[in-house]
Parts: C-alpha cells; structure tokens; sequence
C-alpha cells in the first residue's frame, strides 16, 4: 500500500507564499522539517514496536488502518529495518566466525577454518560468500535501494572490515608468539654457554660473541614480522629468566650483555626504551632472591646440626 502522504500541507502553503514572504516561507520550510523528523521518528518507533524485521509492504498489510502514515513515516520505518539488519547481520557474522562455522574449501576438497587461516584471500572469499548468503535468505527483493544502500550496506562493511582486522591481529599474535617462543630459545641456549660451576663466567671474547648472536637474532624477528618493541622485550625476558636460575650464584652479571647487543640502528639495548631501567631493578631482585635462598640454606643447615645434636 502506497502511504497517503499526509502532513504536506507546510510545504504547500510555503510554495504558495513564498512570493509574500519570505520570512514566513523560512518559518513554514523549518516546520516543515520538523514534522518530517517527527513522521521520520514515528516510523522507526512503528518499526520496533511493530515491525518485527518485516518489509514495508508486508508491515502495511498487516495494519492497512492505520491513519497518518506517509513518505517521511516510511523512510524513518526503511531506516530503522536497514539499521536493525545491519546490526543482526553484524552478530551473525561475528558468532560464525567465532564458533568455527566459518570454513572454506578449497577445489581439492581441503576444508579450511577461516580463523586458523593466514591467507587474508581465505578469510575474504568466506566475508563475501557469508554476506551474500545472509542478504539472500534474510532481505532478499524486499529491501528499499536507497536504504539499502544508505543505512545497511556501510554498516555491513564496516562489520566486515572489524572482523577482518580482528582475525589479522590475532593470527599476527599467534605468529608472533611462535616466532619469538623459537627465537627466546635460541637466547636462552646462547646464555647457557655462559655459566660454569655454578656461576656465569664472561670475558671479553664470550661478552662480544654472545652479544653479536643475540644481536643477529633480534634483527631476525624483526624481519620475520615480530614488532621492534616485542623483539626488544622478548630478549630482556630471556635475560631476566636466565639471570633468575636459582643454581647460578651471579645471574644478574648476565645483563652486562644489554650494554653489547646492537639494535639495527646500532644503538645498544641497554640504552633502548626502559631496558636499563627494568634490568637495573631485575638485577636487585635477583640479588634478594640469592640472598633469600642463602639465609634459607643457613636456617636449613642450623635446623639439620640442631636435630643431629639433640639425637646424640
């Protein structure tokens, strides 16, 4: 059913005045666009009270009665429908992505989960087809152009492009974490070579080649695609981690490396961000837990030849 187009009567009348007044034109044009953006809002209100994902057409089948109805009272109830159905599309698209619903297949037959994916062409091919399966089934011929285009098809790809830099960022968090996991441990068997008898053993020789080592594997995650400051970061903790051996007796002179491994700029990574801060206080910790451990040794030990005194 066509709307009635009442509550033109405004802009009639400032058409036909308009030659006498402009003033009173102005003042019947501002009203005018007031009773538009009250029809505008009366029809999205028709829309979420009444309207229940339905079309126009179907709404106005459902209410052929209802008096007052015309252009601006259907644009606000278009409106409010593309706006909801952006915002229903917008929570499909993201509970299929996130339940695992989302896969590809590949023309051998491979089925790919779009969220275990690294190729952006599998998480694109699966953000069109689900789009254009979610208008098919749940819009279909029913939607106004103009709204469609207007209201639901920004928010769509606004949705998609979320989602999208979601699903980048949290495959580069996963990528990373493997990358700096396998670099760690290449440090963590560099700084090994450092310790005898119980204590790290440096001259020059071992400070400059170990530091040159990890200086190499640092500017390899970086190349890799690891961010400089988690590079930077990952080798501070795998310093920090090897100092905190609870069997080396000077793991904080481990940190003297800090001053050698060069960054690509060549600038040290003692001197880099807040390196020499956080190693400066990693240092004093790990000298209280050594002499926790040796106080604890010591109460041990007092404890062991009191017992063996009283058994004699």
């Amino acid at each position: 059913l066509a709307p009635d187009n009442a509550g033109g009567e405004y802009l009639a009348l400032a058409q036909s005045l308009s030659v006498l007044s402009p003033q009173l034109n102005s003042i019947l044009k501002r009203r005018q666009e007031e009773k538009v953006a009250q029809d505008e809002a009366k029809g999205q209100k028709l829309y979420h009270e009444q309207g229940e994902r339905l079309s126009w057409e179907d709404y106005r089948k459902s209410v052929p009665t209802l008096p007052g109805l015309n252009d601006s009272v259907r644009n606000g109830f278009l409106k409010a429908r593309m706006a909801n159905e952006a915002n229903v599309f917008r929570t499909a698209l993201n509970d299929a992505y996130a339940s695992g619903d989302a896969t590809v297949e590949l023309p051998d037959g491979t089925r790919i989960t779009v969220a275990e994916s690294d190729d952006p062409a599998v998480f694109n091919l699966w953000l069109n087809r689900f789009t254009r399966e979610y208008i098919r089934d749940n819009i279909g011929d029913t939607a106004d152009p103009e709204y469609f285009v207007k209201e639901f098809i920004p928010q769509v790809e606004a949705a998609g492009q979320e989602l999208g830099s979601k699903h980048v960022s949290e495959r580069n968090s996963i990528l990373w974490s493997r990358n700096i996991a396998e670099h760690r441990s290449l440090v963590a068997g560099t700084l090994g070579t450092l310790v005898r008898d119980g204590g790290v053993d440096l001259n020059e020789a071992n400070v400059l080649s170990s530091a040159e080592y990890i200086s190499k594997v640092l500017r390899d995650m970086t190349t890799s695609g690891v961010p400089s400051r988690v590079a930077r970061e990952a080798i501070v903790d795998a310093l920090v981690v090897a100092a905190n051996n609870p069997d080396i007796d000077n793991g904080e002179n481990l940190f003297e490396l800090a001053h050698h491994i060069k960054l690509a700029d060549g600038s040290s990574l003692w001197n880099t961000d807040n390196t020499a801060k956080d190693l400066t206080s990693a240092a004093q910790n790990v000298s209280q837990q050594r002499h926790y451990r040796e106080n604890e040794r010591r109460r041990e030990d007092r404890e062991r030849e009191e017992q063996e005194r009283i058994a004699l």
